[in-house]
């Protein structure tokens, strides 16, 4: 049982930032398309829990505006930073959100009433049961996840 619900929160884990990306490509700062005779440009960087490679075509500036961009939905979406809107959503109830992290949390709503709850975006009590935010991993009890979904 142990391993299916392994699986299952594995596979919820790559949903839930697959809709990020989601979120976030439409945002217009990351694009498959390479320019003719342009150079490309590319940078490595840790930031979502998650290590992202960088690719942009044409001006370097634009790599640049990219980081910057995903490093400040980090700061306004991190459930560990005590100073995002997420994290003070999760200790209060309730929060201010900008207009970029209201779309996005709107986005991740749609996904989740898409995939008919597949994708369940208040998933994060499982989540820190099972130590993926504290790093103090460990398997709960079925009756812990359940108590907690």
């Amino acid at each position: 049982m142990k391993n299916r619900c392994i699986y299952r929160y594995r596979r919820i884990i790559t949903k839930l930032c697959g809709a990020l990306l989601a979120a976030v490509l439409p945002l217009g700062l990351f694009s498959a398309c390479a320019f003719k005779d342009s150079r490309m440009y590319t940078s490595k960087l840790f930031a979502m829990d998650t290590i992202m490679e960088l690719q942009v075509s044409g001006h370097e500036e634009a790599l640049a505006g990219a980081e910057t961009m995903i490093r400040d939905l980090e700061k306004e979406l991190s459930v560990t930073d005590k100073e995002s809107a997420i994290y003070e959503l999760n200790a209060s109830g309730s929060t201010v959100l900008s207009d970029k992290a209201a779309d996005i949390l709107g986005g991740a709503l749609s996904v989740c009433e898409r995939t008919e709850g597949a994708l369940d975006i208040s998933i994060y009590p499982v989540l820190k049961a099972w130590g993926f935010t504290t790093g103090e991993y460990r398997v709960p009890e079925d009756e812990e996840i359940a108590e907690l979904l």
